[in-house]
């Protein structure tokens, strides 16, 4: 036990995480990270000197359960003396009104709650083996030094004392000091990318090396004091080559590229919201001399080339797209739709179960469908998986090129998503044993056509 407070006490001086007189308000979930962290926090707070609170969140997203963690989090701390204050949100129904996914709105809900009670330090529970998971997220997705930088032991007034911690070692710090929590449910099963590499991979990872998890933690460490560095040199290189017109690159020649390429990025990052990748970045850097070289970003903004300057462009998001085509379902025939075939075949029914997964009932679609791109808050219910997603989070964890993902045909009716591309038929729209007539749509690329 010795040994965990050692190693957190060290957190919290290596990062200089809180200070002496501070008001400190823990995001109490209930788990067992964070039961540990309160723990902790709650026991070394005369030795701290510091003030203690904590802040619990009901997202209202698993019914009892929700509910059930909810009075845990207040029985935990009122056993302690621990002021609590609790939120309760139907995170639902904000993702709905909002068009953002679940999670955007969960996390955003959490972070605006303790920053209204206004706590000097926030401290979050997030832990080394989260740190590697996140790092893993990112390196899937081909993420830069940043990514791989993974989770920050501070950021703002947001302090996580754990982050030297594995998920073994808070497990076990409540298993000695006999104190229970509870577990969501939604962590247990692999609907989700976090959860497949936390069930799959990292059990493997474990098996080919013995402490693997600090050997990732200490190069995620050297990651992030490197990362730091080029953050810090790039932002003072930023404000000698901005410009009120662009980013000024006539001297760019005399910087190393991962310098150059930092610039670009913060420039793009600092004017635009535009969801680019690293080899927008590298295509912009090798073209820096190009005069008039232009390249286009996911959300409708071009970046070009001219004068010695990157400068930023609108462009509308219509020139993008192809406008939606309406069409009647007793009339279907084969279309080409910004770049893809989409054919369509009917046969009789009944269904044949073998086929599942692909077949939609031709009597659950409307009279006249539209086939188009994504739209905010369109949501489809994956049959194969049994979950719900939104076509952005889909279009996103499927791998789709973000300047690729504005293009995906989708194809819907009056209540909502029919059929998306690689994702096949909505859950509820699909053929059955009593379907009469069944409606199949296959894709193809029309580019050389």
């Amino acid at each position: 036990m010795a040994a965990l407070s050692d190693k957190f006490f060290a957190s919290l001086q290596k990062y200089a995480m809180i200070a002496p007189g501070e008001d400190v308000l823990v995001a109490f979930s209930g788990g067992a990270d964070s039961v540990c962290l309160l723990d902790l926090l709650n026991t070394y707070k005369d030795r701290l000197c510091v003030s203690l609170r904590a802040a619990h969140v009901n997202h209202c997203l698993r019914g009892e359960e929700s509910d059930a963690d909810e009075a845990f989090a207040r029985a935990f701390c009122e056993e302690r003396g621990i002021e609590l204050s609790v939120l309760r949100t139907d995170i639902f129904k904000t993702a709905k009104e909002t068009n953002k996914s679940i999670e955007v709105c969960a996390r955003e809900a959490r972070y605006a709650f303790f920053s209204s009670l206004h706590p000097d330090k926030i401290a979050t529970a997030h832990t080394g083996t989260d740190a590697i998971e996140t790092f893993m997220m990112n390196f899937s997705r081909g993420a830069s030094l940043h990514g791989l930088a993974s989770i920050p032991p501070v950021r703002g007034n947001i302090v996580r004392p754990l982050i030297s911690f594995t998920r073994e070692e808070t497990e076990l710090y409540c298993k000695e000091n006999q104190l229970s929590f509870v577990t969501d449910s939604s962590n247990l099963t692999d609907d989700y990318t976090r959860n497949r590499i936390r069930h799959q991979i990292m059990p493997e990872m474990r098996s080919i090396r013995s402490g693997f998890e600090n050997c990732a933690l200490r190069c995620i460490d050297s990651l992030r004091i490197e990362d730091d560095y080029l953050r810090l040199e790039t932002k003072k290189l930023l404000e000698r080559y901005k410009t009120p017109d662009g980013l000024f690159t006539k001297d760019f020649g005399n910087l190393h590229k991962a310098i150059r390429c930092r610039l670009i990025a913060s420039y793009i990052a600092e004017n635009t919201d535009a969801d680019f990748e690293s080899k927008h970045i590298y295509e912009l850097d090798a073209n820096i001399s190009n005069d008039g070289y232009a390249v286009t970003l996911p959300g409708a903004v071009c970046i070009c080339v001219k004068d010695s300057l990157i400068h930023i462009v609108r462009e509308s998001p219509s020139s993008l797209s192809e406008e939606p085509v309406r069409i009647c379902k007793n009339d279907l025939h084969d279309l080409i739709f910004n770049g893809f075939r989409i054919s369509f075949s009917l046969k009789d029914g009944p269904h044949n179960s073998h086929f599942k997964f692909n077949f939609i009932d031709f009597c659950k679609i409307d009279d006249i469908i539209e086939i188009r791109t994504r739209c905010p808050g369109d949501r489809i219910t994956l049959a194969k998986r049994n979950c719900t997603k939104s076509l952005k989070k889909l279009f996103n964890e499927e791998g789709f090129p973000p300047d690729l993902r504005p293009l995906l045909p989708v194809i819907a009716d009056s209540r909502g998503v029919i059929w998306a591309y690689g994702a096949g038929p909505d859950k509820s729209r699909l053929a059955d044993t009593a379907s009469d007539k069944i409606l199949i749509i296959d894709t193809e690329s029309a580019k050389n056509e």
